[in-house]
């Protein structure tokens, strides 16, 4: 392809690399520092943190990325949740710390089914736009 990228890919992308690569680090430290988590966690976080690592070309498939962050940001906001509960364990039976991570856990149990999805939203839609354009250039 000889088409030259949008000007707000590049900005995006590097900023998406550099948030997902600060959130899998917190996420090591957690998992072999203090234990939390176990392989399917780590599994899971590295599932939905690959898939932001493929890159895009397009202005939308940026902004798709930048929506999915929300998946390695709710990931290493449980793992810093769960470290907490470690350091400063709760008296109650039931901790409040576990109703904390329950909307965490949320997006980050559903980001792995519905990003895929929309992200392949995006690239139908671009699709559509390119030929619709290809076809009124003709």
């Amino acid at each position: 392809m000889t088409d030259t990228l949008h000007p707000c890919v590049r900005p995006r992308r590097r900023f998406v690399l550099a948030f997902v690569g600060v959130c899998m680090l917190w996420v090591l430290v957690a998992f072999c520092c203090y234990g939390v988590g176990s392989a399917e966690f780590a599994l899971l976080f590295l599932l939905g943190a690959g898939m932001l690592l493929i890159p895009s070309r397009t202005s939308y498939g940026t902004l798709m990325q930048l929506v999915g962050l929300a998946i390695p940001l709710s990931g290493a906001v449980a793992a810093g949740i769960m470290v907490m509960e470690l350091l400063y364990p709760s008296a109650e039976k039931v901790p409040c710390t576990q109703m904390a991570i329950f909307p965490f856990m949320v997006v980050w149990f559903a980001g792995p089914v519905f990003y895929p999805l929309g992200f392949a939203l995006v690239v139908l839609f671009e699709r559509r736009r390119v030929a619709e354009r290809q076809k009124m250039q003709k």
